[in-house]
This record gives structure tokens, sequence and C-alpha cells, in this order.
């Protein structure tokens, strides 16, 4: 008689397992004495220590072999709870053993006895951490613990050392373990030591403008930024304009491209428009002799770049040639052909300006098309979806900030299809680019108002639904909850910081609009839920009540169309009428577009979009 195999999950589940839940227990028995004895161990003399310390990776060592049946499950069903945390435990276990042996490695020894124990530790530390890779095969502490293996051999292979070390400080920065990458970059400077005549140069001065820079500190970047183009002006056979060689017009435009981002970040924007400018005049020889200070491709790249800053910064500055530059970065991005994610923000920054150019000049709306049509085909191939990049998928924090641009652009390219009358590809767009909507969860308020833009296009398009849906995003993302008692960001009698009372007006803003679409849908039950909402963001009493009147019909709106329909009904129940329906529809649409135009409602909408 066959074997019933009906009951062979139970045996597969590690959960019903006794067995492996004794072995897991031990496990971490053994790994909370080992943690123990290697505390003791630190504080013993130097013999004594590296035995202590060479007892305790060997206790590691028995926690792992217990673990290993759970471990390998882990590998196979990573969705098992139990063999999860094996595997976790695991990996703790064997980082801590390689630290330790590597630790032990570096105790002091005599002998040829202690020799050989050092280089048993140096071995079973690099076994070890290799073996974490196998658990965890981007863990930076792994890395790290490599890169210190390698450092302390006397004929070790700086290459592999430096690799250990680079994988180390990408893997920190992808989880944001900042105390990774600390030790990585301690490491780093350990090993390579900055020159004794470091920070007399002005390549000195710029590097350490740029690192100032990424941490937020505009003003002390840009006095260092201004000492190296002053001594490039003065020092260098210059001004800036007149240097010959390639390095040194590199070095120059560097650095005034930096004080440009410096300028900028402080709000002196007409300084940073005239540092963008003179950084512009470097990127073409004009005597000879005369060096441009990169080749193509990055020539073409960098230009680009400096203009799509320019270009922001002149806006800020009010200036009317800023979509010159716009225009001017996105010719040399699409020149440059290497960067598709920047070329599709350069590409996307001037199809948004056209859109709006187009107000007025009803020319431009011709050129937006194509030029944010251009803009969604760069972002899609900077994510791998398309062309030649399709498959090579950036990481996770890229692919987000592509996906915002992408939505932003989707949503210009409604708007522009809707400012010319073209409904059906306005429904078009808004049906392909729902799905770039985020998830809700979190403050996130950039999100937050693009997604207010979108439910506006969206409601203009006919897609109640969808709005409703981003609509609900705003209000999610901007600090909102879905239950009554956490409605809104707490109100304290206290004035609220700049960043709470913009959270509570986007909320506000959500809200209305999220209302507005309901009565839109015939939906009153979802509108009093909305304005009950509403009340609890601290909206005056005054404010709900010019709300509700905005959400009321336009006086007699209902009656022509209860009218409209009366006669569509009568001229239907005759043969031959269908001309004559037409007519009466077209010029019933008319009256109702009339009665509407001009209404509080959409006011309120396209208000909250802005």
């Amino acid at each position: 008689m066959a074997r019933c195999t009906k009951w062979d999950f139970l045996e597969d589940d590690p959960d019903l397992d006794e067995e492996g839940q004794a072995a897991f227990a031990e496990a971490s028995e053994l790994r909370e004495q080992a943690n123990a004895l290697a505390h003791h161990a630190r504080s013993k003399e130097l013999p004594a220590r590296q035995e202590l310390l060479r007892e305790a990776v060997t206790m590691y060592g028995r926690a792992d072999a217990l673990l290993k049946p759970r471990v390998s499950t882990a590998l196979e069903k990573a969705a098992v709870p139990a063999a999860l945390a094996a595997r976790e435990l695991a990996l703790q276990c064997r980082l801590n053993a390689a630290c330790l042996a590597l630790e032990a490695a570096t105790v002091p020894s005599t002998g040829s006895s202690g020799l050989k124990n050092a280089e048993q530790a140096e071995e079973a530390s690099r076994r070890l951490a290799l073996e974490a890779l196998q658990l965890d095969a981007t863990n930076p502490h792994a890395a790290l613990l490599l890169a210190r293996w390698g450092a302390l051999l006397e004929k070790r292979e700086a290459s592999e050392v430096a690799q250990w070390l680079s994988k180390a400080k990408r893997w920190a920065q992808e989880r944001k373990d900042q105390e990774a990458l600390a030790q990585a970059e301690a490491l780093d400077s350990q090993l390579h030591p900055p020159p004794s005549s470091w920070g007399k140069e002005a390549s000195d001065w710029l590097r350490m403008g740029v690192h100032l820079l990424k941490q937020g500190k505009a003003p002390e970047a840009k006095k260092l930024f201004m000492q190296t183009v002053d001594y490039l002006d003065q020092q260098e056979g210059g001004p800036i304009e007149l240097l010959l060689s390639r390095p040194l017009r590199a070095l120059a435009f560097d650095a005034l491209e930096g004080l440009m981002e410096s300028f900028a970040a402080t709000e002196q924007f007409a300084d940073a428009v005239r540092c963008g400018q003179r950084a512009t005049s470097l990127l073409n020889s004009t005597r000879p002799g005369m060096q441009v200070p990169f080749a193509e491709p990055e020539l073409s790249r960098r230009e680009g770049l400096l203009h799509l800053s320019i270009g922001h910064a002149a806006e800020a500055n009010g200036e009317k040639d800023a979509l010159r530059h716009f225009r001017l970065a996105a010719q040399a991005l699409q020149r440059s052909g290497s960067d598709a994610a920047s070329e599709g923000v350069a590409v996307l920054e001037l199809g948004k300006r056209l859109v709006k150019e187009s107000k007025a000049d009803p020319e431009a709306l011709d050129l937006a098309v194509p030029v944010l049509e251009h803009a969604i085909s760069c972002l899609k191939r900077a994510q791998g979806r398309i062309g030649e990049e399709k498959g090579t998928k950036p990481t996770e924090e890229v692919c987000q900030r592509l996906r915002f641009r992408e939505l932003q652009a989707q949503a210009a390219l409604c708007e522009a299809y809707q400012i010319r009358g073209d409904r059906p590809d306005a429904e078009e767009v808004i049906e392909a680019s729902k799905y770039l909507l985020p998830k809700a969860g979190g403050l996130a308020l950039d999100w937050a108002e693009l997604c207010g833009k979108w439910a506006f296009h969206a409601a203009k398009a006919g897609k109640l639904d969808e709005a409703e849906e981003a609509l609900r995003l705003k209000w999610n993302l901007s600090g909102g909850k879905d239950t009554p008692e956490n409605a809104a960001l707490e109100i304290e009698d206290k004035a609220p910081c700049p960043f709470q009372q913009r959270c509570i007006q986007l909320q506000q803003e959500a809200l209305q609009s999220l209302a507005l679409v309901q009565q839109k849908a015939q939906n009153p039950v979802g509108v009093q839920e909305s304005l009950g909402l509403l009340s609890q963001t601290g909206a005056q009493e005054g404010e709900m009540e010019r709300h509700l009147q905005r959400l009321a019909p336009a006086p007699g709106a209902s009656k022509e169309a209860s009218c409209c329909q009366k006669y569509m009904k009568h001229f239907a129940l005759h043969k031959g009428a269908r001309l004559w329906l037409a007519c009466l529809a077209a010029v019933a649409a008319v009256l109702l577009q009339k009665t509407m135009s001009g209404h509080p409602s959409e006011q309120l909408l396209n208000q909250s979009a802005v």
C-alpha cells in the first residue's frame, strides 16, 4: 500500500519541530555565553586573552553548527519565520566569530606556537566572513572584515583590499548603516593617509568644499570654493577664462560649479547665475592651445547639468531667459547620450515650462507634447524597463526618485493634452500612469503634492475613482490617518512649527478636494466622512461653511439637466430622431458648460493642485 503523503508538510515545518526548537534555544544560549566570554577576555593579559578569544570563537562555531539544518531551510523557504530567525542568529554568530578571530590574530604572540595560532586565527577570520556572506550576500560588516583581514597581511593584494573596502562602503550606503560606513571610511583613512602637504593645494580646497556641500554646510563650502577661484584667477596665469591646460580648466570649472551651488543653497541666486555663466565660458576653446576641460561625452554631460542648475537659479531670480538654459541642458544631455536619468530630468524640466508658457504662447504646446513624451521614454530607460538598459535595474532608492520624475512627466503631459482639448489622450495618460502612485505609509510631502496634482488632472479627465485614490494618498503621505482618533497631526496649544503647518495645509487641501470629487461621484457618505476629518485638522468654522457652499451644485444646473433628459427621452421614442437628439444634446451640453464654468468647486480643485 502506498504511503500517505497527506501530512508531510508537518515534517517540513520548523515551527513544529521540537528538536529544532531545542537546538535554536541551545544555540542562543551559546551565543550569549560567547559574548560574555569575549567581553571578559578583553580585561585579561595578552597570553590569556588570545586563549579566551579562541574559546569564544569555538563556542560561536558550535552554535552555528546547531543552526545549520534550519539555516538550509531558510535559504530554500525564506518566508518561514523560524528559519529566518535561525539564519539571523547564525549570521550574528559568524560575524562575531570572524571579528574575534581577527582580534586574536592581532594579539602580540611569541614563539612558534604563538605565530601558528595567529596564522590560524587569520585564516579562520577570512573563512567565517565568507560564510557570513553566504547568508547575507551584501553584508557590509562581512566585507569590512575581509578588508581588515587583507590589511593585516604583510604581502597583501592592495586591489583585493580596495575591492572589499569599496563593497563595504557601497553596501553600507545602500542599507543606510552609518556605523559600518564610518568604520569603512576610518579604515580607508588608515590605509591611505593624506600626505603632509594636504590642504595647501587648490585641489584640496575643492575636495573639502565638495565634502562640506554634501553635508549641507553651504556657507563653509562657499568660502573654500571662493578661495579656489581667487587662487586660480590670480596665481595660475588667470583670470580663469584665459587658462590653457585641461587640468587647470577642469579644476576651475569644478570650483565655479561648486560655488554656484553654494550661492543657490544660500538663496543668492544672482551670484549663482553669474558663477554658472563663468563656468560655461570654460567649455569652449577660444584661442590656439586652449583645451576644453573634459573629453566627450563627459563634456556634454557636465554642460547639460550646469545649464540645468543655471536654469533653476535664473528662474528663482526672476530672469526671463531661464527657459533657454533648460533647453540648452536638454540638448547637451541628449547629445551626450551617456546618462538617461539626467537627460530625462532635463527634458522634463523643459517640458513643464513649455506647458506653462503655452498659456501665453499656444505654439509652445505643440513642442511640449513630444518633449514630455521623450522625457518619459528617458526615465523608463533609466529604470531599465526599455531600450539598451532593459534588465539593468538600479537600486530601489534611485528607482523611487525616477518613478517620482516619471509621474511628474505624466501629469504634465496630461495637462498639455487637456489644454489642447484631447480628452481621450488625457484619459489614456491617466490610465497608463496610475501604477506610478506610491504606496501609503510615512511622511513624504513631495509625493503628497504630486499626488494632488495628478488627482486634479485625473478628475478633469473624468477618472473619479483614480482621483479619489490619489487624494487619499496625499492625505496619508502628509500625515493623515484613516482612523478618526488619529485623523491628523496633534494640534498643540502652541503654534506648530513650519513643517507641521505644511503637513496640516496639505491634509486640508487633500480632504477638501476629496470631498469635491466624492460629491461629483454622488457619494454623500464619503463627503460627510471627508468633512468630518477636515474639521479635525483645525479648519475654521467659517472656512468649513464656505467649503460646503462650494460643494453645492450650481443654481439651475439640475433643472436644465432634468429638462435635457426629458426631451432626449421624448425624441428617442420616435424613429428617425437621432439627428435631432444629437443636436439637442449638443445644445444642452453648451448650456450646462456655461452654467458650470467658473463654479467654485472647479476653482477649489485647481487651487489644491497648485
